[in-house]
């Protein structure tokens, strides 16, 4: 044979095998078929749930995407989530990408289905599961908006974010108030409109399983979070925004991207009456001081919280629910006697440099903090009889979850400062005259003692200054006068000084958390006694002395 014929056969013979190929791969066993993850341009990834997340109807429509190398889906559907259980539908070959359920399902409840895709090679993907529930009722009972006097709920919307595996679903096995709860799955969202016809609590429960997934809460198109919530909640827990007279987009969603079977549980959504912000000062004392009025500014809130509260009913949280910006609330106060304001604060940043936080008396600083305070804080300072105006501001600059409240705002009447002797012998020495000086007077403390009902604090008011109270006694004979006193300074902040008859008998700048004792000759006759507190720049420093006592001498 010569080279030209050979040739001519080799080709017809090649030919021939390669027309052949396609009807000996048909005939290949599909269970020799190649298991690939994703291979070239398979994309199988890409298959997703579509429709179908939540039903009523015991026929529904199953549909998913995939791309365009893939032949045929495998579908399989079963009445648990990971369709470990026996199949009720099983079917293989399908050419579309979806696949409409003909058997009515039985039971209400949440079911799970799986898709594979098979590719014109025979290449098979991984399954890829997704799952909806089957209700009675689609009326989404835990999405009720209870006070209809001033909502209006428009549709719900549930969809994917992010390519999560499937949709928000309701939840027939878990509630915190009625049948149903919504379970919002790892990269899922809802929104709805909602119209309000005046300032509004937007209120919902919360149950989370993990500490992975995020839940957050955003309103309209805002770019930030009202409410991001991060760690693992075992038990329901009360979230609320607010929402401003109008129409709003509200909208859930749980932002975890490791696509994992995490759930996030929605409950009880409603709407409430903000409450009225002059409960800010229910625990005010009306007998001790009057307020004048109570007026609000900033660039958010401040407002009335009835979820967070120390005493009472309610707190004020300030600090509003912008990311960054001002939250102030002041009241203007009439004090009938000179009296203590106290309250108690705390603060959630967790980032150290969020937010700070404001208290002022007529203008003047009296409390300063951005760190963390997550336990409730009680502060004290004095207000003289007279008007006065308080001032509580929280500034934000970067941390859009920060928050502070503000709770048990109450105010007392400083007592007689008499009381700083209730512990002297009368028939050892008499206490002829007190009287009180300096920058910032010394007043009696009846929350911090050693013996006795009461004690004296210097330096409660001035970041600077000298605070003094001196006696005029008489001994009726030799004796000992001894008295104790503590300062919290952890510095050079301050002096406290004791003399008699202008002699120098203490002098210390050393903080003393415990209380000291000391002692002085005191010889019969007339003597002035003087305690003085000089502090040049430790604002907080402060001293008590207690436990004023004399004694004869043998």
């Amino acid at each position: 044979m010569n080279n030209t014929a050979y040739n001519t056969t080799l080709i017809i013979i090649t030919l021939i095998m390669w027309l052949l190929l396609p009807a000996c791969s048909i005939l290949l066993p599909v269970e020799e078929a190649t298991y690939v993850e994703e291979k070239y341009s398979i994309n199988v990834k890409d298959i997703s749930a579509t429709a179908n997340a939540v039903t009523t109807n015991g026929t529904p429509l199953l549909s998913w995407t995939g791309n365009r190398n893939i032949a045929t889906f495998d579908l399989q559907i079963c009445d648990d989530d990971d369709v470990s259980g026996p199949l009720l539908v099983d079917a293989a070959g399908l050419t579309s990408n979806s696949y409409q359920i003909t058997t009515p399902l039985s039971e209400y409840g949440r079911y799970g289905w799986r898709v594979r895709a098979r590719t014109k090679n025979g290449e098979l993907s991984k399954w890829y599961l997704f799952h909806f529930s089957y209700l009675e009722t689609q009326t989404f009972d835990s999405f009720e908006i209870h006070d209809g006097n001033f909502s209006t709920l428009h549709d719900w919307t549930l969809s994917e974010y992010n390519h999560g595996n499937t949709c928000p679903y309701i939840q027939d096995t878990r509630a915190y108030d009625g049948e149903y709860a919504v379970a919002l799955p790892a990269g899922s969202t809802m929104e709805t409109q909602l119209r309000v016809t005046r300032d509004t609590m937007l209120l919902f429960y919360l149950q989370k399983t993990s500490s992975i997934e995020t839940l957050a809460l955003t309103i309209d198109n805002e770019n930030y979070n009202r409410v991001s919530i991060k760690n693992a909640l075992e038990s329901w827990t009360p979230f609320w925004c607010v929402l401003k007279e109008g129409t709003h987009t509200v909208r859930w969603r749980n932002t975890n991207n490791h696509y994992q079977e995490d759930v996030v549980f929605i409950d009880a959504i409603q709407t409430q009456a903000m409450p009225d912000f002059s409960n800010a000062f229910e625990e005010w004392d009306d007998s001790v001081g009057t307020i004048n009025s109570i007026t609000r500014s900033g660039d958010e809130g401040p407002y009335i919280d009835p979820l967070e509260a120390c005493a009472g009913s309610y707190s004020v949280i300030i600090g509003g629910e912008a990311p960054t910006g001002n939250s102030i609330f002041e009241a203007q106060v009439t004090i009938h006697h000179d009296s203590y304001c106290s309250f108690y604060y705390r603060k959630n940043n967790t980032t150290n440099f969020g937010a700070d936080l404001y208290f002022r008396i007529n203008g003047g600083q009296k409390l300063y903090t951005w760190s963390p305070v997550p336990e409730w804080t009680e502060v004290r300072y004095v207000l003289p009889a007279g008007e006065h105006t308080l001032e509580w501001e929280h500034d934000k600059y970067y941390d859009e979850t920060e928050r502070a409240w503000i709770d048990d705002i109450t105010v007392m009447e400083i007592p007689d400062f008499s009381n700083a002797f209730e512990e002297w012998d009368n028939t050892v020495g008499t206490i002829n005259s007190i009287a009180r000086s300096g920058s910032a007077e010394p007043y009696i403390d009846p929350f911090e003692t050693y013996a006795g009902s009461y004690s004296v604090i210097f330096g409660e008011e001035a970041s600077t200054g000298d605070s003094i109270f001196q006696t005029q006694v008489t001994m009726a004979s030799d004796g000992i006068i001894s008295f104790r006193y503590k300062r919290t300074n952890t510095n050079t902040g301050a002096l406290l000084y004791f003399r008699i008859d202008g002699v120098q008998e203490l002098s210390t700048w050393n903080p003393e958390p415990e209380w000291v004792e000391v002692s002085y000759p005191l010889p019969a006759g007339e003597h002035t006694l003087e305690w003085e507190h000089d502090k040049y720049y430790d604002y907080n420093e402060r001293a008590w002395i207690d436990d004023i006592t004399a004694m004869s001498t043998p």
